[in-house]
């Protein structure tokens, strides 16, 4: 009995993956095709046009009606079930881009992007009254690595047919002159959103909701790599340092629930906040001031209890209580809280899969919003989870007391320098101006140093024992002792490296009135959208746009590592520049609404190239490692694609 009972989730996990694998390969199609009657009064034995529009997913092609043009590849064609009915030449067609065959190296046509044909249709001279008929399309689509088999997409049609003589100039199909074709090698201007994240997750979707999944679980491990991850790892080990279970087992009941509040936030809150407010609603949240308040205080209250001046624990009432319910000397609404809390201070920087996700979820469509969260977080939490366990097996070693309390006060400090970004991110939300980079700074380096004397047996905390000053020890306070002297460089031009993103921007936003430049890095930066399209008309340039956020740490890495690179900041120096910041409310509320207009992405950071007449040209959103090679690349690519050919 045991055993089929053991059996029954086995067989459960089966039929899931099966039901997945299944709902994988029913997988959208590449190529969807509808037709209109553009001619609503042809006569019998005149020519009517018809017009079939066939939609290519980004990335892939179909081929020409040309079969000599088409060395490989099935051809595109078009005709009707009745034979009576004739499709005549020529065919109005799309722009043509040739491809490199690569096994034989010749040249191929192709179509992409929204593909429109205008085809002749004679109408039989025996046509009474509205001729209903069935246009077969067949058509092969193909990427750069793969192609679908040829599929035949039946699309019904009705031709209004009045009595009367044929008209001479309806006896015929009207003239068409072939569009040149853009040699191998070419591409199209891409569209808006064809760098972002955005377009990546249609492109899941479009593979199936197996595809869709590994593509949301790749998001997870990606945003484990961003910033804000970084203040919630000390976080987890002290907050479980004491979590351990009476009778010398290993509890996974902490460690579960805290794993459930980050994957409970991310998918109740998440979805539910952004149906209720909108795209925006969950980074609004993340980025409230007194959201960011009191997330400061509560870390700077844990360093102080890592510190041993006081204990935080459950109150004796409750606890009895607690006691008398369950045989267990802790509660779960702790590490459930904690999830909560790491929750919302990562939303700022998963943001580029999350907020994309989300604006589904905006749109009224929840099915892919939850699927994509729940996959997402449960890879952005197991990390977490084996960190919660980790202290309950460091705390069975032998002798591990005096070392441990160590850790724990250093971590505290840890914690209140991550204290200080959360304050700051109040500050900029209220344009303040009390916690600029130099003041930033000037508190971490007083916390650095502090430390540094602590590790090194120059100061120790109440209630703790004499702990052995090892070498290992004083190693790290040197460390910190180094971290102090570079944030006190920084303090006067000098990098913080992989740090850059913490700080407030520099100089501290919000300051300056709409339509005054700023110049950061030889780089001119307007305030005003529309005074900066007035002045690209004038300078013959294009616009770079940056959106960003007072409280967006992936743009103060992306300000601050990739702009000042020289092939980077050439290139920026080619437009006129425009910096929108989005998530303060008031006017920033019309620069949200713009961005979501022309990029298609409620997420920071994004970047738009546009004309001086606002037409988007190339929009990138970055992916982390933000510094990394293949985002530098891509955006010098953006950027690129936007300045003269002689630039």
């Amino acid at each position: 009995m045991a055993n089929r009972i053991l059996a029954l989730p086995r067989f459960l996990l089966m039929a899931v993956t099966l039901a997945l694998a299944t709902l994988g390969i029913a997988q959208t199609p590449k190529v969807t095709w509808s037709a209109t009657v553009e001619t609503q009064d042809a006569r019998p034995g005149e020519v009517a046009i018809v017009v079939a529009t066939g939609k290519i997913a980004d990335k892939w092609h179909i081929y020409s009606i040309d079969k000599e043009k088409v060395p490989i590849g099935v051809p595109t064609t078009f005709s009707f079930v009745d034979d009576k009915v004739m499709i005549e030449s020529p065919i109005a067609t799309p722009e043509v881009h040739m491809l490199k065959d690569p096994v034989d190296k010749k040249d191929v046509e192709t179509y992409s992007g929204d593909a429109t044909f205008r085809l002749p249709v004679r109408v039989p001279k025996d046509a009474k009254g509205p001729l209903k008929l069935v246009l077969n399309i067949r058509s092969q689509a193909c990427d750069d690595s793969q192609c679908d088999r040829p599929v035949v997409s039946p699309v019904q049609i009705e031709i209004p047919v009045t009595a009367g003589e044929v008209r001479p100039d309806r006896a015929k199909a009207p003239e068409f002159t072939p569009p040149t074709p853009k040699p191998a090698g070419t591409e199209k201007p891409a569209a808006s959103g064809v760098d972002n994240f955005a377009e990546k997750i249609k492109q899941a979707q479009d593979g199936g909701i197996l595809s869709f999944i590994l593509f949301a679980m790749t998001g997870g491990l990606l945003a484990l790599l961003t910033p804000c991850v970084f203040p919630m790892i000390p976080i987890t080990v002290n907050f479980f340092s004491k979590k351990t279970n009476e009778g010398g087992k290993v509890s996974m009941r902490g460690p579960l629930a805290y794993c459930a509040g980050i994957i409970g936030t991310f998918t109740l809150i998440g979805v539910g906040v952004t149906a209720i407010f909108g795209a925006t609603g969950v980074n609004r949240l993340a980025n409230n001031p007194y959201v960011n308040l009191s997330l400061a205080v509560i870390f700077i209250a844990l360093a102080v209890s890592l510190f041993g001046v006081f204990e935080i624990g459950i109150p004796a009432p409750i606890l009895n209580r607690l006691n008398q319910k369950a045989r267990t000397s802790e509660s779960l609404a702790g590490p459930l809280l904690m999830g909560l809390v790491f929750s919302l201070t990562s939303f700022t920087c998963s943001v580029p899969f999350v907020g994309t996700v989300l604006l589904n979820a905006a749109k009224g469509n929840f099915f892919y919003p939850i699927v994509g969260m729940l996959a997402f977080s449960s890879v952005f939490a197991l990390p977490f989870f084996l960190l919660a366990l980790f202290p309950q097996y460091l705390a069975k070693l032998p002798k591990s007391g005096g070392w441990l309390s160590t850790v724990k006060a250093t971590m505290g400090f840890l914690e209140l320098a991550f204290a200080v970004k959360f304050l700051s991110a109040a500050d900029l939300s209220w344009s303040l101006g009390w916690i600029t980079k130099p003041v930033f700074l000037g508190i971490w380096v007083a916390i650095m140093a502090t430390a540094g004397l602590y590790l090194l047996g120059w100061m120790q905390f109440p209630k703790e024992g004499g702990s052995k000053i090892t070498w290992v020890r004083r190693g790290f306070g040197l460390v910190c002792f180094a971290g102090a002297v570079i944030c006190l460089r920084a303090m006067n031009g000098g990098s913080l490296g992989s740090l850059e993103a913490f700080p407030p921007p520099d100089p501290y936003p919000g300051l300056a009135k709409a339509g005054n430049q700023v110049v950061v890095d030889d780089i001119d930066w307007a305030s005003d959208y529309k005074l900066a399209l007035e002045q690209a008309k004038k300078e013959g340039k294009n616009v770079f746009i940056d959106f960003t956020g007072v409280n967006c740490i992936n743009c103060r890495a992306m300000e601050r590592q990739v702009f000042p690179l020289k092939a980077v900041n050439d290139r920026m120096k080619g437009y006129v520049c425009v910096r929108l910041f989005t998530d303060r409310g008031g006017k920033d509320d019309d620069n949200a609404k713009l961005q979501q207009e022309l990029t298609n992405s409620s997420t920071l950071p994004v970047y738009a190239v546009v004309t001086p007449e606002g037409k988007v040209l190339r929009v990138h959103q970055p992916q982390p490692p933000l510094n990394g090679d293949d985002n530098v690349n891509k955006f010098v690519d953006v950027l690129q694609s936007g300045l003269p050919a002689s630039k």
